[in-house]
């Protein structure tokens, strides 16, 4: 067995080397495409806190604020599969002393979320106006297009042409062409085109005056998508 082992270690010195050829050629191009569309839908994100030393207390509080936000979407004709209570948080808030010790307990603090989703973009300053009765109320919302996934897909194709015709001109330049796509990915930009910045916020009712009058116009929301492709060389 010894010797047999040595004989092939020797062989491996005896092979003719192989010639792993010239690397492979490629070039890596990416192109972005961007798509307006005009919303149809607005997603309305009410945070309510309530505040009191009892924790019974401190519930009911929530509970009044969250059944009137509730009350609210279903008189402005909100459907019930449009409408969702988020997640509940119970703190306990004590005061501070000067030397940043815990001090004596102050109160409970609850808060909770709740997401209206309304169709009727023609009523947002009908939600607007009575979300921010309350100053206990955070409010914002979002714009979105139930044409998502079709704008996303024609823009694809559009960053995809981007790509091909980015790759061609780089390629003219150095005398060369494009061959076969090696590699393709995507990258859409946000998880939803509500991600953009056309969130608002209200903490309190200063400047509500100027807020009733319908002076909200949905305007237009992008929905970009990133396409990078590894092309062979020619």
């Amino acid at each position: 067995m010894k010797t047999l082992l040595i004989a092939l270690f020797s062989a491996l010195f005896l092979l003719p080397s192989v010639s792993l050829g010239a690397p492979q050629r490629t070039i890596s191009v990416s192109g972005t495409a961007v798509t307006r569309i005009v919303p149809d839908t607005i997603v309305w994100s009410v945070t309510v806190t309530s505040t009191d030393p009892q924790l019974s207390k401190a519930k009911k509080k929530s509970d009044e604020r969250l059944k009137y936000i509730l009350g609210v979407a279903k008189r402005l004709g909100a459907p019930e599969h449009c409408l969702q209570t988020g997640y509940l948080n119970v703190n306990k808030e004590y005061e501070r002393k000067t030397n940043g010790r815990q001090g004596p307990f102050k109160h409970f603090t609850i808060t909770r979320t709740a997401t209206i989703k309304s169709t009727d973009t023609s009523r947002f300053d009908d939600y607007l106006t009575a979300l921010v009765k309350n100053p206990d109320m955070r409010v914002s919302y979002t714009l979105e297009t139930s044409e998502l996934e079709t704008v996303r897909w024609e823009t694809r194709i559009k960053a995809m042409e981007v790509v091909k015709k980015k790759a061609m001109a780089m390629t003219k330049v150095v005398g060369a062409q494009i061959g076969k796509p090696i590699t393709i990915t995507e990258n859409a930009h946000g998880r939803t085109p509500n991600n953009i910045s056309n969130a608002y916020s209200f903490a309190d009712q200063g400047g509500l005056d100027d807020l009733n009058g319908g002076t909200f116009a949905a305007g237009s929301i992008p929905v970009s998508v990133t396409v990078s492709v590894v092309f062979q060389l020619e």
